[in-house]
C-alpha cells in the first residue's frame, strides 16, 4: 500500500510530468521540409515531360518554306511519243530530282548545324545520360556530309553523261532541215544507261536516308531524357526550360524534315522510273525538233 511506500507517488507524479512534456515537445515540433534542391530534382521527371509534350502539340509543323522551293514533275502531255520528247522528259525528271534534293539536304544540314550548336551550349552540364543524344547528333552530321558526297557525285556523274550524250545527238541532227530522218539508236541506248545507273544511285541515296531517318525518329525522346538530365544537374528548375523546350522544337524539326526528305525523294524515284521504263519508242527521229527542243 502506499503507507509502506511512500517514494511511490513522487515517482508517478515525475513521469506523468516528463511524458506531458514530450507530448508537448511533439506537438510543436515542425515537420523537417525537404531541402529545396530535393524538391526540385524529384519533380525533373513531371516537368520535363510536360514540357515536352506541351512543346510538341503547340508545335504546328507546317514546312511553307521547303513546300514552297519543291518542284513537281508534270508528267508526260498525252501523245507524246517521239524521241524527242522522250529526251526532253528525261532531262526534265532528272533537273526535278537535283533540284529538290539539293533544296532538301540544305534544310536538313543547316538544321543538323543548329542542334549541334545547342547540345554544344549544354555541354557544362552534360552527364552520361546526355551522351546518346551526342552520339545521335553526330551519327546524323556524318550521314548528311556521306549524302551530299554521294549527291555531288551523282550530280557530275550525270552532267557528264548527259555532255556526251549531247555531243553525240549534235553530230546526228546540229545541222538536219526540215524533214531529214536520222537513226539515233546509239544515242537512245546510252540515254536508257544514264537513267538506269541515275536511278541506281538515287536508290542508294534513298536507303542511306531511310537509315538516317530511324535515327531522327527518336531524336525527341532523347530530347526528353536529355531535359530530365540536365534538370537534375541544376540547382533551379527555371533556368534550364527555355534551353530544353529549344532543344526539343529542333529535335522535332530534324524529325519532320527528314520524313519530308525521305517522302519526297521516294517520290521523285517513282517519277524517275516512270520515264525510264517508257523511253524506247524507236530509234529513228525527225533531226529539227532535236535540234530545237533537246540541243
Amino acid at each position: 500500500d502506499s503507507g509502506s511506500r511512500p517514494w511511490l507517488w513522487p515517482c508517478v507524479v515525475v513521469s506523468l510530468v516528463i511524458s506531458l512534456v514530450c507530448l508537448v515537445i511533439f506537438l510543436t515540433m515542425k515537420p523537417q521540409q525537404p531541402h529545396q534542391s530535393e524538391i526540385v530534382h524529384s519533380n525533373c521527371p513531371h516537368r520535363a515531360e510536360e514540357l515536352w509534350h506541351k512543346t510538341l502539340l503547340g508545335q504546328q509543323y507546317l514546312l511553307p518554306e521547303q513546300n514552297k522551293q519543291m518542284q513537281e514533275w508534270q508528267g508526260a502531255l498525252p501523245g507524246q511519243n517521239k524521241p524527242d520528247q522522250k529526251w526532253k522528259e528525261a532531262m526534265g525528271i532528272v533537273a526535278v530530282v537535283v533540284s529538290n534534293l539539293q533544296a532538301n539536304l540544305k534544310f536538313e544540314k543547316d538544321l543538323a548545324e543548329k542542334a549541334s550548336k545547342q547540345a554544344n551550349d549544354w555541354r557544362p552540364v552534360f552527364s552520361g545520360s546526355n551522351t546518346k543524344f551526342i552520339e545521335i547528333e553526330a551519327r546524323v552530321a556524318s550521314q548528311l556530309k556521306n549524302l551530299e558526297t554521294d549527291f555531288e557525285t551523282w550530280c557530275e556523274t550525270l552532267h557528264t553523261t548527259f555532255n556526251a550524250a549531247m555531243k553525240l545527238l549534235e553530230k546526228k541532227v546540229g545541222k538536219a532541215i526540215e524533214g531529214t530522218v536520222v537513226n539515233i539508236a546509239v544515242e537512245n541506248t546510252i540515254l536508257q544507261r544514264i537513267m538506269k545507273n541515275g536511278l541506281e544511285g538515287l536508290e542508294e541515296m534513298e536507303t542511306k536516308l531511310a537509315g538516317m531517318q530511324r535515327d531522327l525518329n527518336g531524336m525527341p525522346k532523347v530530347a526528353l531524357d536529355m531535359g530530365v538530365a540536365v534538370c537534375e544537374n541544376t540547382a533551379s528548375n527555371k533556368g534550364w526550360e527555355k534551353g530544353f523546350t529549344k532543344q526539343v522544337v529542333t529535335s522535332q524539326d530534324l524529325k519532320g524534315k527528314g520524313s519530308f526528305l525521305v517522302d519526297r525523294i521516294s517520290k521523285d524515284h517513282a517519277d524517275m522510273r516512270k520515264v525510264t521504263d517508257h523511253l524506247d519508242v524507236g530509234n529513228s527521229a525527225e533531226g529539227v525538233p532535236f535540234q530545237t527542243e533537246v540541243l
